[in-house]
């Protein structure tokens, strides 16, 4: 398993790929992040899904189980992509209709 922590921005994309280079298809990704990059976070789930990997939220002892923003587009590149309990997630996506502001929040 590889825990991936961190903000998520134009430099994690090249960063994962160099360090995933060898690793078998299959192998776990645990993600936690505050978010960042919204097509950074696209693009590391398309890399997560061409290399065959799986993904759920974890953490290390000194930061939060929680997968925020860009991070849900990457977390939902994984083939199989775990949700364990008491773990946030939260997508956000805006759109103006209407003058009104629609606001769309997933979350366990």
């Amino acid at each position: 398993m590889v825990l991936a922590e961190g903000p998520i921005d134009k430099e994690t994309l090249a960063q994962f790929k160099e360090f995933t280079l060898k690793l078998p298809p299959g192998t776990w990704i645990a993600l936690t992040s505050p978010g960042g990059n919204l097509l950074a976070g696209m693009q590391l789930g398309a890399v997560i899904r061409e290399r065959g990997f799986n993904t759920t939220i974890g953490s290390s002892d000194y930061s939060a189980n929680s997968c925020l923003s860009a991070c849900a587009y990457a977390f939902l590149g994984g083939l199989s992509a775990l949700f364990l309990p008491m773990v946030v997630m939260v997508c956000t996506s805006f759109a103006v209709l209407k003058k009104k502001l629609a606001l769309l929040i997933l979350k366990n």
